[in-house]
């Protein structure tokens, strides 16, 4: 993706379920409505570059910390337009939960996933994993050959995931699992999507600011960031705009 002709307007979908980490995905969403097209003016407007809907199979979702949620849409209405959305967010979930959602292989949430990445578009897009979010994507069979990231304590634990499904693959080619704030994977192959994936929890923000950066550049993610009065984790690698400033004076 570039930011050189940007957009009006980006429409997103964030993926929910039972048991999902509430910053995981409200973090992004929170960056994502901030961003303004009169940003250089300091307007605030209230027409939004990122059109957001928060998508799951139930009505009622009962998250972590017993916090329930409606949905804006459910799967059974989005999964055949999925190649409609922009961005999909994909939070993550404690450890017990994500297992459970792994184990079934045919499981609603990955299926979206794999209709979003398989499903052909005429644009580019994004796919966005946030902490362990991205089990589902290495379940989904989507990040053999890249390198990506995710929560401290389970980096293991992904590796292992991937390598095991390179196994029956029978593949050559490993998944490089790092300890990093967010990693940009690049496009993944044959497609139009590009993946990222971030670390723990609040590093899910400094992915949105990311994306921010890439898609309108990076005087509208500060801007968003001074009104979010937010300074981020400075990143040590080539993904970071060194233009991505913050200064709350």
């Amino acid at each position: 993706m570039s930011n050189a002709s940007p957009r009006t307007n980006y429409k997103v979908a964030v993926l929910v379920y039972e048991g999902a980490s509430i910053l995981d995905f409200t973090g992004p969403m929170q960056v994502l409505s901030h961003v303004s097209p009169n940003h250089q003016k300091g307007d605030l407007s209230p027409i939004p570059i990122f059109k957001i809907k928060t998508v799951s199979q139930n009505p009622l979702i009962h998250l972590s910390r017993s916090i329930n949620i409606e949905p804006d849409i459910l799967l059974p209405s989005v999964r055949d337009n999925i190649k409609d959305f922009d961005i999909l967010i994909v939070p993550g979930a404690p450890m017990s939960v994500i297992r459970r959602m792994i184990q079934n292989n045919a499981s609603p949430e990955l299926d979206l996933i794999r209709r979003y990445t398989t499903t052909e578009s005429d644009r580019p897009r994004l796919l966005l994993s946030v902490c362990t979010g991205a089990f589902l994507l290495g379940a989904s069979g989507l990040l053999s050959g890249l390198t990506v990231t995710t929560h401290y304590r389970a980096l293991d634990e992904l590796r292992d995931l991937c390598s095991a499904l390179e196994d029956l693959k029978q593949g050559k080619v490993s998944t490089n699992v790092v300890h990093r704030r967010f990693v940009d994977a690049g496009s993944l192959k044959g497609t139009k999507v590009q993946i990222i994936t971030s670390g723990g929890i609040s590093a899910g923000i400094d992915a949105a600011f990311y994306i921010v950066c890439k898609l309108l550049g990076a005087e509208a993610a500060s801007s968003a960031s001074r009104d979010m009065e937010y300074g981020w984790m400075e990143v040590q690698d080539v993904d970071w705009p060194r233009k991505f400033h913050c200064s709350l004076d």
